[in-house]
């Protein structure tokens, strides 16, 4: 509560008329009343009944493509559902562009191959073209929230993973089926929490760099591995809750 009261004091908010039982989950589902806001205006800090937050569960998501923006081919995916911090379920798929006459044509920078370390040949041996992988993807995402509640995505870049996926693979409408709108992105978090004094201001949110000031143990073998950086992510959001509910 301290976090969202601390925050909107800062932009010359005042907010009244809360209720909540101490965790997170309430502290977000709870509507807030701005008195400070004009009447007919967007409130600062509202979720909507459709869309609240009791019964919802973390979806990890991690992206590997051929470049700086969008425009260039998603190679990887890789989604993770959480539920008490730990990963839960898994889907790990590697894509590629759909062959014409048998042949993928890749849209990538060289720059972008030697950081994240795919070996294009290789790739194109075991990835899965466009066209085939949208069903698989949205039939996992469907029995995952049948299974497990309303799925919140999350993660360091995570509108850029979400706008990769829509753009190559399941449609955005699909896709909010499935999936709730206004993802977690853990840097704004971060930069929040900076600005609040809660974290250092020279503190790096590079996943790795802000786990280890929490004091998580880094397995170096793993790192920017894909299933191993979501579930980094999963403990910096951890402690991120942590401040907030203090």
């Amino acid at each position: 509560m301290q976090f969202v009261s601390k925050l909107a004091k800062i932009y010359g908010h005042s907010l009244v008329g809360h209720q909540h039982d101490g965790t997170l989950k309430n502290l977000l589902a709870t509507k807030w009343v701005d008195k400070t806001t004009p009447k007919g205006s967007r409130p600062f800090f509202q979720i909507s009944q459709s869309e609240s937050i009791i019964d919802m569960t973390l979806l990890g998501i991690d992206t590997e493509s051929g470049g700086i923006t969008t425009d260039y081919d998603l190679l990887t995916l890789t989604m993770c559902v959480i539920k008490d911090y730990e990963i839960v379920k898994t889907l790990d798929m590697k894509l590629k562009p759909n062959p014409v006459d048998g042949r993928s044509d890749y849209f990538v920078q060289a720059e972008a191959l030697a950081v994240n370390g795919i070996n294009i040949a290789e790739h194109d041996w075991k990835a899965m073209p466009y066209r085939q992988s949208k069903q698989i993807i949205f039939d996992w995402l469907e029995g995952a929230k049948n299974e497990f509640g309303k799925l919140l995505p999350f993660g360091n870049g995570v509108s850029r993973d979400i706008q990769l996926i829509t753009k190559y693979t399941v449609s955005p409408p699909a896709w909010e089926m499935v999936v709730m709108r206004n993802p977690i992105e853990l840097t704004s978090i971060g930069n929040n929490l900076k600005m609040l004094g809660l974290i250092p201001m020279n503190q790096s949110l590079a996943l790795s760099k802000i786990a280890t000031y929490f004091g998580v143990e880094i397995d170096e073998e793993k790192v920017h591995t894909a299933e191993y950086d979501v579930w980094l992510g999963t403990q910096v959001l951890k402690h991120y809750n942590q401040l907030i509910a203090k």
